[in-house]
């Protein structure tokens, strides 16, 4: 799910009656500064290959 080597990852979820939400943050290994999950397809895609 996380398409590069990461040192840290902060976790938030949440779940009652109803109600769902996860996401989280990752340090990559060679950054400072956190990634957010929903950022990985906009941040990722043009960089797969088929």
């Amino acid at each position: 799910m996380i398409p590069e080597k990461w040192k840290k990852i902060l976790l938030y979820a949440e779940f009652r009656e109803g109600y769902k939400k996860i996401f989280f943050y990752y340090y990559p290994m060679d950054r400072e500064e956190p990634v957010y999950s929903l950022d990985i397809p906009d941040l990722y895609t043009s960089k797969l290959t088929f």
